[in-house]
């Protein structure tokens, strides 16, 4: 102790409870190394010793052999550890604190589970809801909707939607002036804390197996319907645990996005992603510079590759007219994808703990890769129509809309449309001369391909081929 400062410990003295003592643990260690600097050690009550047995021994000891005595304010009491009197008398209290402590544990658990199960609220108010207090008794009424707050988690989710990063909508939220509950704006993280919160879309979670600091759900973890009204819907809330948990999507550099189609577009070589290098002038491709091509007539094609595909009527249809079973089905799929992606967490444990051989575990990392992908795909076809008809709607005058969008919503649409299952993945590929990457007189439609998956397979097709089609078909009609 310097000059007579106190020792903080805020973190609870029960064994039940989960945060480092850093206080304690200074005190314990200033006593033992005899920088204590008094003779008395002062403690509110003696729980705050500590409420597990071992410790209090540990300081009771401790204060002992540094001829420390200890003063309990709380029952005005001076005890000299050296007095075995005094020293039962301090163990039998450390005794009846570790015995209430968990009798107070098992009745929090148990009232926990009753909430859960009844779908009541638990914890802090969510950030768009209110709770209501019988002002006679006390007793909580309900938890309701914000009349202004809830308001702003529908627009979050909107915009996320569409395709606006978390740092342009906390930047946007910062110049309007809106604070959160402790008066300081919205950083990304929160906000992307409140988009992960399905208390928005009305369920309820029990997880008494997660630690506090962890953002993963514990295979214990529970849900039930929530009996307060929910805010947002089960499909809003789902495309946007899409839209933030997609493989491709950096929230780390939310925000800083310049071109349309960079780092989606893919190199016709490695198939890794092209990035935008020159000013803007140029593609290049982002892992070993197998292509270059000039970006400006890459992205006015693959737009109307884009924009011909969303004017299609068909296709109209087709997104505006999802199956009347994927939702249960995309419940299943999304189902079986967890389990698939957690067993190649498993795998890759075992590998590294060195449970299982290198060539085994290649052996069932593929098939299980396989899986993986194909789950993959069905959710993607299963979740285009909800997630394109919150980005942009499809139609004749598409490219009126296209215009009028954001660039990140322009951005969330190319990332679901230039996919195998649907337009096809954009690729650049090489010049047929070599030598003429930049300035070379072979037309963009002849460079340019988009892989699709056809009968099952992943086959490149030319945008001449996509162009033909295209002027067939409006023969056609």
């Amino acid at each position: 102790m310097v000059d007579g400062e106190p020792y903080s410990d805020i973190a609870g003295a029960s064994r039940h409870s989960k945060k480092h003592r850093n206080g304690f643990q200074r005190l314990l260690a200033d006593i033992e190394g005899g920088h204590f600097g008094g003779e008395v050690l002062l403690l509110w009550e003696n729980s705050r010793g500590s409420r597990r047995e071992g410790e209090w021994m540990h300081l009771i000891q401790s204060c002992q052999e540094a001829d420390i005595k200890i003063w309990v304010e709380s029952e005005g009491r001076l005890y000299d550890c050296s007095v075995d009197r005094d020293r039962w008398d301090l163990l039998e209290d450390a005794i009846d604190s570790a015995k209430e402590a968990s009798k107070i544990s098992k009745r929090a658990i148990r009232a926990a589970a009753a909430n859960a199960a009844a779908g009541r609220p638990h914890g802090p108010t969510p950030f768009g809801y209110r709770r209501e207090y019988d002002p006679a008794t006390g007793n909580f009424v309900g938890q309701f909707m914000h009349p202004e707050n809830a308001e702003l988690i529908v627009e979050l989710f909107n915009r996320l939607r569409k395709g606006h990063s978390l740092r342009s909508i906390a930047s946007d939220w910062k110049t309007r002036g809106i604070l959160n509950g402790r008066g300081a704006p919205f950083s990304a993280q929160h906000l992307r804390s409140l988009a992960l919160n399905p208390a928005y879309m009305g369920v309820r979670v029990h997880d008494r197996d997660r630690h506090p600091t962890s953002k993963k759900r514990s295979a214990g973890a529970t849900e039930v319907a929530a009996e307060w009204p929910k805010i947002i819907d089960k499909e809003l809330y789902l495309t946007v645990q899409d839209a933030l948990n997609a493989p491709d999507r950096v929230t780390t550099r939310g925000g800083r996005a310049r071109h349309t189609f960079s780092m989606i577009i893919r190199c016709g070589v490695c198939g890794g992603p092209v990035k935008v290098v020159d000013a803007g002038r140029r593609y290049s491709c982002h892992q070993s510079g197998c292509v270059r091509m000039l970006r400006p007539d890459v992205d006015e094609f693959v737009k109307d590759v884009i924009l011909r595909f969303l004017a299609s009527p068909d296709v109209f249809e087709a997104l505006r007219a999802p199956a009347a079973d994927s939702g249960a089905e995309l419940a299943a799929v999304r189902e079986q994808l967890a389990e698939a992606r957690h067993l190649l967490a498993e795998l890759a444990d075992a590998v590294a703990d060195k449970s299982i051989s290198v060539v085994l575990a290649g052996r069932s990392e593929s098939k299980i890769q396989g899986r993986v992908d194909a789950l993959e795909r069905r959710e993607r076809e299963l979740t285009a129509p909800t997630a394109l008809a919150g980005l942009i709607d499809p139609g004749p005058d598409v490219a009126v809309r296209w215009k009028e969008a954001t660039l990140e919503t322009q951005r969330a649409v190319a990332r679901l449309l230039l996919v195998p299952e649907i337009v096809g993945q954009a690729r650049i590929n090489p010049s047929p001369r070599p030598g003429r990457q930049l300035r070379d007189p072979v037309q963009v439609e002849e460079r340019v391909s988009f892989r699709r998956l056809v009968d099952g397979r992943l086959v490149d097709v030319s945008a001449l081929t996509i162009a033909a089609d295209d002027h067939e078909e409006r023969a056609s009609q």
